[in-house]
């Protein structure tokens, strides 16, 4: 790393794009001169996405080994570097580990914007514990309703049943989604499930007092469907649904089969919506993505 054809492969990077590009465009640059980067850094962002298959994005202010002044680079006006960190497939185990404030070395190859690596080991661990009920479950998600806040789990080793009493491990990522690393079952029993389904409208957050953000549950009567529409390279469909206290408008960005099967006044069981406010009208969206369990009953 510190040998002679890196530093001026650094050095020219930075004399070329220094006042033209921002801070943060150059510090990737940087990196891209590198090729391949071997680095430790601290963890600033988590966020998981869930299609096809499972990928957790990183991003990592890197420390250490790429201390500006090692490189030649204490006189540019870039103060730190940060990447993009890509896992999927067996990295995903250690992505339950990783929340922000974690602390990891790895060494790899950028492939476009994103560092592929061959290699992560992970320092510093940084975990959150919760309980609470299962409301619902989908594969590898479930829902996790503890006392009025609601979280998206997306477990690596399987998943557990509505009603069943949990205590979870695992990293934090963005949006309230929790990369579970462990589960443990505190009350499994007919009677627990009983007890879960008496109780499930306590689950439900009603329409009319829904948060400023967040994730919830919500339970209501189709009102109004939508045309189905396209963003980018995929599809995206709008519902709204009212009960007793109110109407909140649905955007359906997974679960199209709900959609597609919806009518005028069937009941809509949502796990896991994330409520976003409009800055200029105050009016409240629930957006269902691919972490949100539909149901309809």
């Amino acid at each position: 790393m510190n040998n002679i054809r890196s530093l001026r492969k650094l050095r020219s990077v930075v004399d070329r794009f220094e006042g033209v590009v921002d801070e943060e465009t150059l510090g990737l640059l940087t990196l891209y001169a590198l090729g391949e980067v071997e680095a430790r850094g601290v963890v600033r962002k988590v966020r998981l996405f869930f299609r096809k298959d499972c990928k957790a994005l990183i991003e990592v202010e890197l420390e250490s080994q790429f201390e500006l002044k090692n490189f030649g680079l204490a006189d540019s006006k870039l103060t730190s570097i940060r990447c993009t960190i890509a896992l999927d497939g067996n990295m995903m185990e250690k992505a339950s580990l990783i929340s922000p404030g974690s602390v990891v070395e790895f060494s790899g190859k950028f492939s476009g914007d994103l560092l592929k690596p061959e290699r992560l080991e992970v320092l510093k661990a940084k975990t959150v514990k919760l309980r609470g009920t299962v409301a619902a479950n989908s594969g590898e998600l479930f829902c996790l309703f503890t006392d009025s806040y609601c979280f998206c789990c997306y477990c690596i080793k399987g998943s557990v049943s509505p009603g069943t009493e949990v205590e979870v491990e695992g990293a934090l990522a963005e949006r309230e989604v929790i990369i579970v690393r462990r589960v443990v079952e505190l009350e499994e029993n007919d009677e627990g499930i009983l007890k879960y389904l008496n109780e499930k409208s306590n689950v439900f957050t009603p329409i009319g007092e829904l948060p400023e953000s967040g994730r919830v549950c919500v339970s209501g009567r189709i009102s109004g469907i939508g045309e189905l529409r396209k963003y980018r390279n995929s599809e995206y469909a709008s519902l709204h649904i009212s009960d007793e206290t109110g109407r909140v408008r649905l955007l359906l960005w997974n679960g199209l089969d709900v959609y597609r099967k919806a009518d005028i006044g069937d009941r809509l069981e949502v796990f896991g919506g994330r409520v976003e406010r409009s800055e200029k009208t105050g009016e409240k969206t629930l957006h269902c993505d691919e972490f949100t369990i539909l149901r309809l009953c």
